[in-house]
């Protein structure tokens, strides 16, 4: 990081370095008064093995005078503390290392700004957006909290994938998922999605091999909405005649086997036939 112009500010016992930047000058202190920091509780969880890494890493952001990158931070109502909206773990870093903290003051930014500064150094992970969402700020927090239980307790095969696909359906996946993270997502029907949830349960119970389980939920989804399907068909075949779509790549083709392993053995007139390219 290139400064033009720095001084020190001896009465507080920290350096003060200004940068020369187009936007207005934003004058950055280094400080070891480590305490004076406080986390946000809508930022996501610190993860102590991304505290060592960005300490002790060969090409570790954390130099002796402190981060090259310096946190954004704002302060409390009282002026008694900052809190810190971007670069928590870069701090831990630093505290770890006994190595100063490199921070500037931004009062523009808020708590909603957290997302879109986070993932401009390590990305977001599912976990972080659900965290940071199901806050009381937040209008739609309701629905970040069935998401939440969606994903625990059905924790033995549940995926962030499967669970948006349940709650928002199968098609438009990618808006679904920028929704989740701006959000704004919405769930179409949650009792429909629990009853579905439960189903995949116990075939998943049933299963004694290992399956691609995001496109067997996918397409199970996709199968249960025809008028003959039957869970308890379903169960037994799909679980019995797992060899015929385990192992086939692309998701057209596996729903053919997947469709295939249900009407295998069963009468024509209880047999399901979907479209098979409606993707």
């Amino acid at each position: 990081m290139r400064y033009y112009k720095s001084h020190y500010n001896y009465n507080k016992g920290e350096r003060n370095m200004v940068k020369n930047i187009k936007r207005p000058h934003r004058k950055i202190y280094y400080t070891k008064d480590y305490d004076k920091f406080k986390f946000l509780p809508r930022n996501r969880e610190i993860k102590e093995s991304h505290v060592k890494f960005l300490a002790y890493a060969h090409e570790s952001p954390i130099e002796g005078n402190g981060n090259r990158i310096p946190i954004v931070v704002k302060w409390s109502q009282d002026r008694m503390n900052l809190f810190i909206l971007e670069g928590q773990h870069r701090k831990e870093a630093c505290r770890i290392t006994n190595t100063p903290v490199s921070y500037y003051i931004d009062e523009d930014m808020d708590e909603s700004d957290i997302a879109p500064l986070n993932t401009s150094q390590k990305p977001w992970k599912f976990n972080d957006y659900l965290k940071f969402h199901n806050h009381s700020d937040n209008p739609n927090q309701e629905t970040y909290q069935n998401i939440q239980k969606m994903m625990e307790d059905y924790k033995s095969f549940m995926t962030s994938k499967i669970c948006l696909c349940l709650l928002n359906g199968v098609n438009n996946q990618r808006l679904h998922n920028q929704s989740f993270k701006e959000g704004t997502f919405e769930i179409n029907d949650l009792k429909e999605a629990t009853r579905i949830a439960e189903e995949l349960k116990r075939i998943h119970g049933a299963m004694n091999r290992n399956i691609p389980w995001f496109k067997f939920s996918v397409v199970y989804m996709k199968l249960r909405k025809e008028k003959k399907f039957s869970f308890k068909h379903a169960l037994k075949n799909f679980t019995k005649n797992v060899d015929d779509y385990r192992d086939i790549s692309g998701m057209i083709r596996f729903k053919v086997g997947m469709v295939d392993a249900y009407n295998k053995r069963l009468p024509l007139n209880q047999r399901i036939n979907p479209p098979i390219n409606d993707e």
